[in-house]
């Protein structure tokens, strides 16, 4: 049995997003610039203290995608700048397209060690991190949480028995 790394295999998976397809994609750091996105992991493979009796186990790998826009200082009157919530959406496409993909039991491939049981966004819309005035022009910094709940079988104690 193989264990594969999970950091690739979820940055391999995101590569068949549409809104990451036409961006650019960084891993645990990135330049803040407009239509940029950055997986940052929060934990990889941590227990969820759910032990199987075949000895498998019951993990998480959770982490953040930061997705970078422009932003206007224009306000929203009679439609004149709809910049902010167009950009603002192209985030929330990201968020919609994982959701889908769990729903349809579409998950990434950690490996023959592992069987992928869920995958979500942690919200249902994007969290506002920050503004980064540094830049011209400003850049808004959003996050979206996803979880990603697998069954580790590298120590299983037994294997097709009676089989």
């Amino acid at each position: 049995m193989s264990n594969t790394d999970k950091n690739k295999a979820m940055i391999n998976f995101l590569q068949s997003c549409p809104t990451i397809q036409a961006n650019p994609l960084f891993f645990n750091f990135g330049n803040v610039e407009n239509d940029a996105n950055q997986i940052n992991v929060d934990g990889t493979d941590i227990s969820l203290n759910k032990t199987f009796i075949d000895g498998s186990e019951l993990k998480r790998y959770t982490f953040n995608i930061d997705s970078c826009k422009s932003l206007t200082s224009n306000p929203v009157i009679d439609g004149l700048s709809a910049e902010n919530v167009d950009e603002l959406s192209e985030v929330q496409e990201l968020i919609d397209w994982i959701n889908a993909e769990g729903k349809a039991q579409n998950y990434p491939d950690f490996g023959d060690c592992c069987s992928v049981d869920s995958m979500k966004c942690l919200t249902l819309e994007p969290m506002l991190l920050g503004v980064d005035k540094e830049q011209t022009p400003h850049i808004a910094i959003y996050r979206v949480s996803v979880q990603v709940d697998y069954i580790d079988t590298s120590d299983v104690l037994w294997n097709n028995i009676g089989g």
